[in-house]
């Protein structure tokens, strides 16, 4: 048993009884664990605030090897976001991200970079006070990274089409391809620094089919992802 203490990202909680929760978080130590946490909703207990989903706490517990569930010793806010709970759009990218990321990170041996990165785009969300409308596709593409299924970039004159399947950009249209301006919306976001990802100008329709194109994408690489239903939130936050 060793004591463990660092930052974390709340992904879900499920009632367990009258005052407690059971709590998915994603961790820097361990990745993905799931906590009881007792007395989260006694009077004054504050916990509830700290377990909304998406929140970055800092936690500590006492890792035992062979149990499903882990008791924390210690729970308190990390960062309290400033300017995502004041945007439709930013909270609903959020959610979209929290459905990704409980897909995915189940299969995933535990990784510090790839939690640094995680916390990062979030800070670096939360930073922003302009809407990025395009922020989730950007997770969905850099994140593919680290599940090892990152698009090869090489869209040219000669290679137009994106081909989920092959993971890169042919030649010429077959079955499961991508339409020409699908496969040039792919290959602009890959290539534009996070930095200017805002002055990137795609409508509602190419952001929405892109999303759902990118989803594909995931669930042709992993078959058992199932549906989505956050990409329904996003959708009526951008009409």
């Amino acid at each position: 048993m060793m004591l463990l203490a660092g930052p974390a990202l709340v992904l879900q909680t499920i009632r367990h009884g009258d005052q407690s929760v059971v709590a998915r978080m994603f961790t820097r130590q361990r990745g993905l664990v799931s906590f009881l946490v007792k007395g989260v909703y006694a009077r004054k207990s504050g916990k509830a605030a700290i377990l909304q989903a998406m929140n970055l706490v800092h936690v500590a517990f006492r890792n035992r090897e062979n149990r499903d569930l882990q008791m924390l010793t210690d729970l308190k806010m990390h960062h309290a976001y400033r300017n995502v709970p004041f945007s439709p759009v930013s909270v609903a990218q959020l959610v979209f991200i929290s459905e990704v990321l409980i897909k995915t990170l189940r299969d995933l041996e535990p990784d510090d970079q790839l939690f640094d990165y995680v916390q990062g785009m979030l800070l670096a969300l939360d930073e922003q006070s302009e809407v990025i409308a395009d922020f989730h596709l950007r997770f969905l593409l850099d994140y593919s990274n680290f599940l090892g299924i990152r698009p090869q970039m090489n869209f040219s004159d000669e290679y137009k089409y994106f081909d989920p399947s092959a993971g890169e950009f042919i030649g010429f249209p077959r079955t499961g391809t991508w339409s020409l301006e699908l496969s040039e919306q792919l290959a602009i976001l890959m290539e534009i620094p996070f930095e200017a990802l805002y002055l990137r100008k795609s409508n509602r329709y190419q952001r929405q089919l892109l999303t759902d194109h990118l989803l594909g994408y995931y669930k042709c690489h992993f078959p058992s992802l199932g549906e989505f239903k956050s990409p329904e939130v996003l959708s009526a936050v951008f009409e």
